[in-house]
């Protein structure tokens, strides 16, 4: 009999993927059955199956890993103590993929700095004081308050408080209850002196000159005192005549009593 080379049958379908996430392999077959060898006849020639790579639907879970740090950043100030450095990192070595894992822990890390020089610090004004009492009990006075440029004060270079508006100090105008203090009275200077009046001696023969003044500088107003003194002065303007002059008795002296006598002078 004749013998009958084996021939390979058509490829069956392919097996479903061996993987249910990423990738996997799938494979399909075949059979040296068309025909079967017979009577001495070959072998099929080749493999029987067949492979590939195949993927599922969905990535398999990856879980995220941290990028190394990033240099340090500057100093986020640029005088003082109060700054801080930062540095970074990613969670994208790998990121995570299909409901893997995220990285755990801070993606930024920061530690406080310190910069070179010290901050400008400008003035800043304190609080008004209270007003204080009107300075005059009786009429018109004035009241002041101040301030200080020390809240703060100003330091390494800063800027001194503004005194345009006000500066440290207010002053205004206020009146007592008393609407008008007293005014005393007060003498305007002397006048010139009069005539001179010849002597005679009806007046011991002595000649007098007259001068006069006012209080009027100013008058006495509100209660104010009166001036205090004579509005007028004598003086000699010239020299005294020799006026006869008549004898008369003094004060009799005490009684003196000497050998049975009293005796007065």
């Amino acid at each position: 009999m004749t013998g009958v080379h084996g021939d390979w049958s058509n490829w069956g379908t392919w097996t479903p993927c061996t993987a249910t996430c990423g990738q996997g392999t799938t494979r399909r077959y075949r059979s040296c059955s068309n025909p079967i060898p017979q009577n001495g006849g070959r072998e099929c020639v080749g493999a029987p199956g067949e492979s590939q790579s195949c993927f599922a639907m969905k990535g398999c879970p990856r879980d995220g890993g941290w990028s190394p740090w990033s240099q340090w950043s500057q100093c986020s100030v640029t005088c003082g103590n109060d700054g801080s450095i930062f540095r970074y990192r990613s969670c994208n070595n790998p990121s995570p993929i299909a409901e893997g894992k995220p990285c755990e822990g801070p993606s930024q890390d920061t530690e406080k700095c310190n910069a070179p020089q010290l901050c400008p610090v400008n003035g800043q004004w304190s609080e008004w004081t209270e007003w204080t009492e009107c300075s005059v009990t009786c009429g018109k006075g004035e009241r002041m308050r101040r301030r200080a440029c020390d809240n703060p004060l100003p330091e390494h270079g800063g800027e001194d408080c503004d005194r345009k508006d006000a500066g440290e100090l207010q002053i205004h105008s206020c009146s007592a209850e008393i609407p008008h203090c007293p005014v005393d009275g007060e003498w305007s200077n002397w006048g010139d002196w009069g005539p001179c009046h010849s002597p005679d001696c009806s007046n011991s023969g002595i000649a007098h000159s007259f001068k006069q003044r006012s209080c009027n500088s100013p008058i006495p107003a509100h209660n104010g005192s009166m001036c205090q003194g004579t509005f007028l002065e004598a003086g000699l303007c010239a020299e005294p005549v020799n006026c006869k002059v008549d004898g008369g008795w003094g004060e009799w002296s005490a009684w003196t009593c000497t050998d049975f006598v009293a005796t007065r002078k």
